[in-house]
């Protein structure tokens, strides 16, 4: 026996109609006490202040002009844009205004730690962070490289890596 069908649309054997639920019923609305009023108030003038600072924070930022010829002296402890963006809570705008050593080839751009400490460090100063950032506390783990020697063949292999877990490819052999 073939299926029954409606000129809208395709159904089941077994269908039924859809039993039309009514609404929910609303919560009335909360009444917020005096001293709660007076936490909201001055939440948002905080938020107000922060914004204001955040502004005049992005105004003086000024980016660095990239040299393809820059290199970072020997002994430079540096890490990768998007670490240091997350660690440091700083904006791609923000990273744009520190010189870096990018690869050739590559999308890879190191940046030195004590540069991107000492932005997050202004940024804080300047009241432009958000209210639960610190500029001492590091978010997540730190993948930083170490600037060993200072080649012209391959960049990348110029830094070492400096983290827990990192196995350096010379010191062991391929099993293949």
């Amino acid at each position: 026996m073939p299926a029954s069908r409606s000129k809208k649309y395709a159904r089941c054997i077994g269908y039924q109609e859809e039993v039309v639920k009514a609404p929910k019923a609303r919560q009335p609305k909360k009444a917020l006490t005096e001293q709660e009023k007076e936490d909201a108030e001055i939440q948002k003038t905080v938020r107000k202040t922060t914004r204001e600072a955040k502004k005049q924070w992005e105004e003086t930022l000024v980016p660095w002009t990239p040299n393809n010829g820059f290199r970072f002296p020997i002994g430079t402890m540096a890490l990768y844009k998007s670490d240091a963006k997350s660690a440091y809570s700083v904006t791609e705008k923000e990273m744009l205004t520190l010189r870096y050593e990018s690869i050739p080839g590559s999308a890879k751009t190191f940046f030195a730690q004590e540069d991107v400490k000492n932005l997050a460090r202004r940024k804080f100063e300047a009241g432009a962070n958000k209210l639960d950032v610190r500029y001492d506390q590091v978010k997540g783990e730190l993948k930083l490289f170490k600037k060993m020697e200072d080649s012209n063949r391959s960049r990348r292999k110029n830094f070492v890596a400096q983290f827990y877990g990192y196995l350096d490819p010379s010191q062991y052999r391929h099993r293949y």
